[in-house]
């Protein structure tokens, strides 16, 4: 729904071990390709053959023939056009295709009002129905010139009135109503039934990058090993002063994109999962940005990183020097990826220097995981994540290591643990996604409704917050805001008049607020090291109370 395209890495399943199954969801979910996915690019049986063939050829030193058929599954030939041999495991409406199509063709449910609702209006009917016709056969019985075949027949006219047959049709006929108009605004709906469900929803969820902010990641700078064991509040008061404006003062106390220490750079050039198809980079859109502002990009011929070459508006890419080589790096070359894993929160390559023929380990993911893996944690490095988050910044902590022995490379190569050990510090890289105009607008109106408006999204804590605090989600406390968005064309009476008033509303709130009343307080829910959760203050970072889950919902309130 948010549009964010990040291409996917498919790998060819190993060999199982025994009394292992396949586990499609889970754990061999990167070896499963599902239908309708548009692949990008393709390394095929002869190319893998062939690779597996030169690396052989360079341990052993002496040529290698590579076999006609597949290594792993010798009796089924190679494809016609070199592609990859792959396992049907689904098929029709067993596939996810065929299950949104079955759903669509014939939902499980029928099309029918709230049966809930439904039961307590005709309860309420049938209550009304009983006591006019007992009323009717009281009187009734007591008056004998009357018939009493009339009278039965009269009181099972009044419960028949009363309560219509036709109310479930009626329901029905007002749901299909409902889709039509849906249908003429363009939208869709899969299940009918839930429709009348649809009125009484009270919360609204949403996304954060592409929904509430623009998917467009803008590389602001790295913050260096070096500004780590400083006082950065009073490095940000004393820039602010000469600045202004405290975001340009945060950005000063980062390195620009295009002046980043050689460590820092060795890294995002080499820590990626960028293609080149049809001439065109591919990959996730925060390593393409990252690349774009160092003037880096993918070789069309190697499929490298190099340096880009000059143009009319920009200067060209600078290589970049790493201790102890004895030339710059103007090429880098992945040899092996760890991929990307929101589970462990962080992604790892196997480079070499192609100028120098040097090989490093590079390692980037989220500030508290790439910490547990260096070598050394640089003091002040939790408080610079922190304080960078608090400030809306996308931090990503960037480590490495080089890799002197060919034993160490292959090792790094073959499993994940041994190229992320010991590991060095390299800086943080921060990314900010700017709100779109019309969020804070939308958001103030769906509260006016009576809607509960909350973000989800993968971020940071400390970075949602702040967003969350932009948009009027968290109170942010401020009585400053600029005028809403609705009443910027208004003529200048209505707008001295909105001042007038809003001025007004920040004299009478004023010693209220010196008394102590800050608005709601924001906690984060955080984990001790024996495991125990508490709740934490996010002014100051203090233990406030330990976790009750039956609390909840008082603190919601």
């Amino acid at each position: 729904l948010t549009g964010e395209s990040v291409p996917q890495m498919k790998e060819g399943i190993s060999e199982l071990v025994e009394g292992e199954n396949l586990d499609m969801k889970t754990r061999h979910k990167t070896h499963v390709l599902y239908a309708g996915t548009k692949i990008l690019q393709c390394k095929g049986v002869e190319v893998v053959q062939e690779e597996e063939a030169s690396s052989e050829e360079d341990e052993d030193g002496k040529n290698f023939v590579p076999t006609t058929s597949h290594h792993t599954y010798g009796d089924i030939p190679n494809p016609p056009d070199g592609g990859c041999i792959c396992f049907v495991l689904r098929t029709g409406f067993s596939s996810a295709q065929g299950k949104l199509v079955r759903m669509i063709e014939g939902s499980q449910e029928k099309v029918k009002g709230h049966e809930k609702e439904t039961a307590l209006l005709l309860l309420l009917l049938f209550f009304f129905a009983v006591a006019s016709s007992s009323y009717v056969l009281y009187h009734g019985m007591h008056d004998e010139n009357r018939s009493q075949y009339e009278l039965l027949l009269h009181c099972i006219l009044i419960i028949t009135s009363v309560i219509p047959p036709e109310l479930p049709m009626q329901m029905a006929l007002a749901v299909n109503n409902s889709l039509m108009t849906l249908m003429k605004l363009q939208i869709f709906c899969t299940e009918p039934f839930r429709v009348p469900i649809a009125g009484k929803l009270d919360a609204c969820l949403f996304d954060k990058t592409g929904t509430l902010t623009t998917d467009e990641l803008v590389p602001v700078g790295v913050m260096g090993v070096q500004t780590l064991g400083s006082d950065l509040e009073a490095l940000l008061n004393s820039t602010n002063t000469k600045k202004g404006s405290k975001d340009d003062a945060t950005s000063q106390l980062l390195i620009p994109m295009t002046k980043l220490s050689h460590q820092a750079a060795l890294v995002l050039t080499g820590c990626h999962s960028l293609v080149l198809i049809d001439g065109e980079t591919t990959g996730d859109p925060l390593e393409s940005a990252a690349l774009k502002a160092m003037r880096w990009e993918v070789s069309t011929e190697s499929g490298n990183v190099v340096p880009s070459a000059a143009s009319e508006k920009k200067q060209a890419g600078s290589p970049f020097s790493m201790p102890g080589n004895s030339s710059p790096s103007a090429e880098i070359e992945i040899l092996s990826r760890h991929h990307f894993s929101s589970k462990l929160q962080r992604m790892s390559c196997v480079i070499r220097d192609v100028a120098n023929k040097r090989c490093y380990s590079v390692v980037k993911g989220s500030p508290e995981m790439v910490g547990n893996y260096l070598s050394q944690k640089p003091k002040g490095y939790d408080k610079a994540a922190n304080f960078l988050s608090r400030r809306g910044y996308r931090v990503i902590s960037l480590a490495y290591k080089p890799l002197t022995s060919s034993s160490d490379i292959e090792a790094a190569k073959d499993t994940r643990s041994a190229c992320e050990q010991n590991l060095t510090f390299a800086g943080f890289v921060t990314f900010t996604c700017r709100v779109r105009r019309d969020t804070k607008m939308v958001l103030s109106k769906l509260k006016e409704g009576g809607m509960s408006v909350a973000m989800i999204t993968g971020d940071a804590l400390l970075t949602a917050i702040h967003v969350a605090k932009e948009v009027n989600i968290c109170e942010s406390g401020n009585t400053d805001d600029d005028a809403p968005a609705e009443f910027m064309g208004a003529n200048k009476d209505l707008q001295a008049l909105l001042e007038s008033k809003r001025a007004q509303s920040r004299t009478q709130t004023t010693p209220t607020r010196k008394e102590g009343s800050k608005g709601k307080p924001i906690i984060i829910l955080e984990q001790d090291k024996h495991g125990g959760m508490f709740w934490k203050s996010y002014d100051d970072d203090s233990e406030v109370a330990d976790f009750v889950a039956t609390d909840v919902p008082n603190l919601a309130k």
